[in-house]
């Protein structure tokens, strides 16, 4: 990387169904790609999505200075397929990795609230549970990442903050349909997308807070259920 540009940094996302690959140059977005045709595919479509990000933005693989992946909670083959391709890449170019929580990442899909406000970054989990963790207006973590069983009262313990509440990721849909609706609840974006991964990718970079290649392991939250053949 030349010391008078910002950093090219190569987000791959497969948290969920929606496939996505972006390219950020220091803060801005410079090219993506979408898949949003679900089935879990993401290993047959990553290789050929990162390719036409790169050809948009007129460089090749080896100019980019890192690789961003999307470290869960989520799709349990989704994680590890996002993983294992970003770390193909930094293995064969020498480059750093970098692990964002997808619930962070998620918070980073709204530009602006109110400083007092907290965001919740949230994941459908399936049935009425999901996965979130909450951050102020900073991105400073306020509530731990964790499972929830929503239920109707589930936003009263948000709530008794005074603050707003901003509710982003596919498990918004769900929260939005379960919880009591109250003023200081706002409902945002449902996607979870690469290009949220730039910003926080991109603090970690100049930090310099960097993932082993070798023990990098998706944050999957709770153990996927195995169950027993009979």
């Amino acid at each position: 990387m030349s010391t008078d540009q910002p950093p090219y940094i190569l987000c791959i996302e497969t948290s969920t169904d929606v496939c996505s690959v972006a390219l950020g140059q220091g803060t801005q977005l410079i090219s993506e790609e979408i898949d949003r045709a679900g089935g879990r595919r993401h290993a047959a479509l990553l290789p050929s999505m990162i390719d036409p990000v790169l050809n948009r933005a007129g460089i090749e693989l080896k100019q980019i200075d890192a690789v961003a992946y999307s470290k869960g909670p989520g799709s349990y083959t989704g994680l590890r397929v996002g993983l294992s391709t970003a770390k193909g890449i930094c293995l064969a170019l020498q480059k750093p990795l970098i692990g964002v929580s997808t619930l962070l990442a998620l918070c980073h899909s709204i530009e602006h609230v109110d400083p007092s406000a907290w965001i919740l970054g949230m994941i459908d989990a399936g049935r009425d549970e999901v996965y979130y963790a909450g951050y102020d207006a900073l991105f400073q973590e306020v509530i731990t990442a964790q499972p929830l069983i929503l239920t109707r009262n589930s936003g009263q313990q948000w709530l008794a903050s005074g603050r707003h509440i901003y509710i982003v990721g596919d498990g918004s849909l769900k929260a939005e349909k379960l919880l009591e609706p109250h003023p200081h609840l706002h409902f945002g974006s449902a996607e979870v997308l690469a290009r949220y991964l730039i910003k926080p990718g991109l603090d970690q970079f100049i930090n310099k807070n960097f993932e082993n290649l070798a023990y990098a392991v998706p944050d999957y939250l709770k153990a996927p259920a195995y169950k027993k053949s009979m």
